[in-house]
């Protein structure tokens, strides 16, 4: 009975991922077939440039010092460093 289940969630975890992965292929394809981009330029530029370059600030200071801050006002509101990364 317990190989029945076992085999039961592998073939419903296949068909998830294989419906996800029809409909990721999907969203690429349109995304190719009119030339354009996941992030918007403007969108990109003001804000995901502007984290990536703390974290790279963050990282460097890290490995010379050892000190890991977890609050800065240039980003966000000052208070989530690293909920302001996830978005």
């Amino acid at each position: 009975m317990k190989e029945k289940k076992e085999h039961k969630l592998l073939k419903n975890i296949l068909i998830y991922a294989g419906f996800f992965s029809v409909i990721v292929a999907f969203m690429i394809y349109i995304f190719c077939k009119y030339n354009k981009g996941f992030i918007w330029v403007p969108d990109g530029l003001k804000q995901h440039t502007a984290i990536l370059e703390y974290f790279r600030k963050l990282l460097v200071t890290f490995i010379k010092t050892g000190d890991l801050s977890t609050l800065t006002w240039n980003i966000g509101n000052g208070l989530n460093v690293y909920g302001n990364f996830a978005y």
